[in-house]
């Protein structure tokens, strides 16, 4: 099927040439090869694949000559059956076919090229030729990353799958792994039947900082090396115990504050159990009690007894219904009522009555696609329950939700269900009448913004993802009025960036710091002031980030933690020393 494919796919090109309008003057078509590349998935060694055929398409008015068709690298080979086979010359306005095989003669990624040498200005033509050698057994990923954890402590485990890719049983030797690396749990006994499959689970303990490296290796009852997955992850002694982005970051009464779950991608994303507290009098993390369960995209809300309500989140592509509370003064969770509607990347506020408004967000129940969720619901700290509440009048995620000094909460912004995608549209919530009602309109649609409450009453909208720029950072920002009930335009932020994190300051400034933008992540800073209407650049971050959180402390100094930079998920956390504008790394 794939020959034929790429056949029918020549001769459609040709076919376009061969059409096209003569230029009124001579004019060079260039000969190109399709596709422009071969490569193959895991290949037994010693094992020939069937051929893959490269066109060679001469639409020129002459005649091409070959003085060579060659290939190199020991694990390649021009087929000898080929239809249309390349001879000495190629017709004008006319093709030829090369079929190439595969025979891995070692274990691993093996390379070489196919080179088409003739008589025409762009000569030669190469097509680079890849593909993997395999024995019998193979394992897949051939590498585990584990990312940065503090010393002394256990990863989650991490696992390999092996494939028995012959026709007959294999016997299997124990697993085991060096350094500091531990085989925690697998599914492969003494054998694998043909085609089947088992699992070995590595988790990653560091017994120093810095980058730490193993192998985990599985002897098969045959003759040669076992199969082998590299092992590497790095020690850490200071910043988060895990690294982590998409987690949630509170501060507590007693001016911890509290990191919990979130995402590791080491490289597949997976969700942490995991939680751990900061303690701003010594600048370091300790572990603290573990969720209930793996969870990102949830909310953390301070309760007024102290405690904190975790609600909803995601897990492996489904949304979470389930909740727990942390006691500080246990240093554990413990489940609390689940939300009627499980759902991820919604939002959490806390009411003046105590009781925490969930809005909108994301539900994906079973392998049915993700949809917005249109209802609200309360949770109620003294009966542990949540109950529904009014519905949006627009369903949506990725939106922000603020409380605003007369008791309502502004809804602004997010996406909804297709075809309706980016809004402009905001919405208020009455605890009074359980109701939601339009208010005005932003701007522009944006989501993957920040809402920030100043001190006189206004909600600042900053950042954010502009659909119509492709789509691109907004640098735009708003002022939403509670008492006229519209958005207005304020100063536009000295860089555009969306996915922002935002804080007031105990001076009424707001921060907005890091985020992204379409180059990459941002380590930049930049503070808004409420008289002037304007944005000024503040002291860098250290590591650019996304998905990060910020935490005002007690002593007026601002906590970043964690987030996702150029290597994955950060395990560094630094403090903004609002009086000296500028960032340090924690120790």
């Amino acid at each position: 099927m794939e020959r034929k494919h790429l056949f029918a796919h020549g001769l459609a090109t040709l076919a376009i040439l061969l059409i096209s309008p003569r230029p009124s003057r001579p004019q060079t078509v260039p000969i190109a090869v399709d596709p422009p590349s071969l490569s193959w998935e895991l290949v037994s060694v010693g094992n020939t694949t069937a051929e893959k055929d490269v066109v060679f398409q001469n639409a020129t008015d002459a005649t091409v000559t070959f003085s060579g068709i060659t290939i190199s690298g020991g694990d390649f080979a021009i087929a000898t059956n080929t239809n249309k086979k390349c001879g000495a010359s190629v017709p004008a306005k006319s093709w030829c076919l090369v079929g190439v095989t595969f025979s891995p003669t070692a274990l691993g990624t093996r390379t070489g090229t196919l080179t088409f040498v003739y008589d025409a200005a762009n000569s030669p033509q190469i097509v680079p030729l890849s593909g993997t050698g395999s024995g019998p057994l193979t394992v897949s990923p051939i590498g585990l990353v584990f990312g940065s954890l503090r010393v002394g402590l256990t990863s989650n485990r991490r696992a390999v799958t092996v494939t028995n890719r012959h026709t007959t049983p294999m016997d299997l030797s124990a697993a085991s792994a060096t350094g500091d690396f531990a085989v925690a749990r697998t599914t492969c006994g003494t054998s694998i039947g043909p085609g089947q499959r088992c699992f070995v689970e590595v988790t990653f303990t560091p017994t120093a900082a810095g980058p730490r490296t193993g192998q985990l290796s599985i002897t098969s009852g045959t003759p040669g090396a076992p199969l082998v997955a590299s092992l590497t992850g790095t020690g850490i002694t200071t910043g988060l115990t895990v690294a982590r982005f998409n987690q949630s970051a509170t501060l507590l009464g007693n001016g911890l504050v509290l990191v919990a779950g979130g995402d590791v991608c080491t490289p597949l994303c997976s969700p942490l159990a995991t939680s751990e507290l900061y303690n701003p009098a010594t600048q370091t993390f300790s572990a603290t009690g573990g969720l209930s369960g793996p969870r990102s995209s949830h909310t953390a809300t301070l309760l007024k007894n102290g405690m904190v309500l975790i609600a909803g989140g995601e897990l492996s592509g489904f949304s979470l219904a389930n909740a727990e509370l942390y006691d500080p003064a246990t240093g554990t969770f413990t489940a609390t009522g689940n939300l009627n509607v499980p759902r991820h990347n919604h939002t959490a506020t806390l009411l003046n009555d105590g009781t925490v408004l969930i809005a909108g967000g994301s539900s994906r129940i079973g392998r049915n696609a993700p949809t917005k969720v249109p209802c609200a619901e309360m949770y109620d700290p003294a009966s542990k329950s949540f109950r529904l509440t009014g519905c949006l009048g627009t369903a949506r995620d990725e939106h922000t939700a603020t409380l605003l000094n007369n008791g309502k909460v502004l809804i602004a912004g997010g996406k909804a269900n297709p075809p309706g995608g980016y809004l402009a549209s905001a919405e208020l919530y009455d605890p009074a009448t359980r109701a939601f009602t339009p208010t005005g309109t932003m701007g522009k649609p944006s989501y993957l913004h920040t809402a920030t409450l100043l001190k006189n009453g206004m909600v600042l909208i900053a950042g954010g993802v502009d659909p119509g720029n492709g789509p691109g950072a907004i640098a735009d920002t708003e002022l939403y009025n509670p008492e006229a009930g519209t958005f207005v335009a304020t100063g536009k932020l000295q860089v555009a960036r969306y996915r922002p994190t935002a804080l007031p300051l105990n001076t009424g400034a707001v921060l907005v710091a890091g985020g992204a933008d379409e180059k990459g992540y941002l380590g930049s800073a930049e503070l808004y002031n409420p008289t002037t209407q304007t944005f000024t650049v503040t002291g860098g971050l250290k590591v650019a980030r996304l998905g990060h959180k910020l935490a005002l402390l007690k002593d007026g100094m601002v906590l970043v933690v964690g987030g996702q930079g150029d290597g994955g998920a950060l395990a560094s956390a630094e403090l903004y020393d609002p009086v000296a504008g500028a960032f340090a790394v924690t120790r």
